[in-house]
């Protein structure tokens, strides 16, 4: 691969050349849906809308993402989720439940989700 350009050394060089840059996001279980909604509209308010919307496309899409979905929820989220569904807080530990789990903000987001948001937007 020949690049017109060099390389920047560093994550903060490679956004600057996008005019972006690097800045604090809080980890607080939404972490990913505030540095999508901040990344996206300059602010960290769209973040819930965010994460329901990516729970919303994932929902009729269990045949093309379960297999995905499945590191975690039969995984290492496993023992989470069997928590959530012995306190009633989702259903089941599957991928409907893992969903449930997510749109609550009992389950931090992940890849899947992620690029569900890239997908949406």
């Amino acid at each position: 691969i020949t690049l017109a350009r060099p390389p920047p050394k560093d994550a903060r060089g490679l956004l600057a050349t996008q005019r972006l840059r690097a800045g604090e996001i809080s980890g607080d279980g939404r972490c990913q849906f505030s540095a999508f909604s901040r990344a996206a509209f300059s602010t960290v308010e769209h973040a819930d809308e965010l994460r329901a919307l990516a729970v919303a496309f994932l929902r009729p899409r269990q045949a093309e993402y379960d297999d995905a979905m499945q590191a975690y929820y039969k995984g290492e989220c496993k023992a989470k989720l069997s928590a959530l569904v012995k306190s009633q807080k989702i259903k089941a530990a599957d991928y409907s439940g893992f969903l449930d789990a997510i749109a609550a903000g009992e389950e931090w987001g992940n890849d899947v989700t992620l690029e569900a948001l890239g997908v949406l937007m």
